[in-house]
């Protein structure tokens, strides 16, 4: 389903609103085994999920398929999202703008967002986790936040 954003009250600028639609296209079209937008969301709930789905979907993808140094590429992400959360999105990452939108009109902890990174980045040197509280506080930086993240779009 094609959001018109522009008939979303509050939808920002026309570069926010841009942005936003490069999320859904993102969120619509990506392989997922299951609808990211679904038709019971509010317009506003779908255009913020975009925005947090492709946040975490380029999260992963710098961590799972990006080509160099990924370290590197997400130390480089990190402080274009600290950037952005502060304010000041680089307007080449459109998803940033859309992002930095969603996190102040959501009221979003920046830490969340910051601790997805860490988990991709942690994937990167750890394959295995010595025992389950190891692998209990890695979940906290990588299904917790999204969840978190989720049920902040849900108002809960």
């Amino acid at each position: 389903m094609m959001t018109d954003l522009r008939s979303i009250s509050g939808a920002g600028t026309e570069d926010e609103r841009a942005a936003h639609e490069k999320c859904a296209r993102l969120a619509r079209s990506h392989y997922e085994n299951f609808p990211v937008l679904g038709p019971l969301l509010l317009p506003s709930e779908r255009r913020d999920l975009a925005a947090i789905y492709a946040f975490c979907r380029t999260t992963d993808d710098l961590g799972d398929e990006a080509e160099g140094d990924r370290v590197v590429l997400l130390e480089t992400w990190r402080q274009q999202v600290d950037a952005a959360l502060a304010g000041h999105p680089p307007a080449e990452e459109p998803i940033l703008v859309a992002l930095a939108r969603t996190a102040r009109a959501r009221a979003l902890d920046p830490e969340l967002f910051f601790r997805l990174i860490e988990a991709n980045r942690r994937d990167q040197i750890f394959h295995r986790y010595p025992d389950r509280a190891a692998l209990l506080e890695y979940c906290e930086h990588s299904a917790t936040p999204v969840g978190r993240m989720v049920l902040a779009i849900a108002g809960a």
